[in-house]
């Protein structure tokens, strides 16, 4: 990937600092329980895309297996793209990118209403945009 940083350009306790990290985190929300990780559970480089349907989500064994847990709410990223999905029950969240060259963004999610509001970085300041029901 022409923008990303190799492991050599890092710091040996920045990188120190990144294998420590959990795989994952849960959290218990007013809308259940939240599962935050990168691409899909454990799996860092599964993903979910706007344009899954049908073969491509049933065979993917990552999210088949998170729609079998407990989680009804995933928060991912990996892919960069900005998603809320709702798939047999489960909310799946990716907030997007920060980085600059790419329509930077971020995601409020407020578990009590179950809406996701987006933000978008324009010319220097923070414009609300997409809101979805989660």
């Amino acid at each position: 990937l022409p923008d990303a940083n190799t492991l050599l350009s890092l710091s040996e306790s920045t990188r120190n600092y990144l294998e420590d990290l959990p795989l994952t985190l849960t959290f218990r929300t007013v809308a259940g329980d939240l599962l935050l990780c990168h691409g899909l559970g454990n799996n860092d480089m599964a993903r979910l895309t706007p344009d899954d349907y049908g073969c491509a989500l049933e065979m993917n064994q990552e999210l088949q297996q998170l729609l079998r847990s407990d989680f009804r709410v995933v928060v991912a990223g990996h892919t960069h793209k900005r998603l809320v999905r709702k798939i047999d029950g489960v909310t799946f969240i990716n907030a997007g990118t920060l980085f600059h060259k790419h329509s930077p963004c971020f995601a409020m999610i407020d578990f009590d209403t179950r809406e996701v509001q987006f933000f978008d970085f324009v010319d220097g300041e923070i414009v609300a945009s997409q809101k979805f029901d989660a």
